[in-house]
């Protein structure tokens, strides 16, 4: 299992492509939940700007999260 942090960001994904869409990344990374929608996922939605530690498998360029904890933030970090 896989393990990545970071503040969770809504960027551009797979532009110039049939696939093009706005996604929620955390560290560049397109993020998603196993088991919904690759393209439409409200409640990941909820966590833009905050700072997240995800859990699951990288696969294609894409992490694919089994578990989302929202990390409490200090200064400094």
């Amino acid at each position: 299992m896989d393990k990545i942090s970071g503040v969770c960001e809504k960027k551009m994904f797979g532009v110039g492509s049939k696939s093009e869409h706005e996604a929620v990344v955390v560290d560049g990374i397109k993020i998603r939940r196993a088991g919904v929608n690759a393209f439409v996922d409200p409640e990941l939605e909820k966590w833009v700007g905050t700072f997240v530690t995800c859990e699951g498998t990288k696969f294609n360029g894409v992490f694919i999260a089994d578990s989302i904890t929202v990390m409490k933030r200090t200064c400094g970090n």
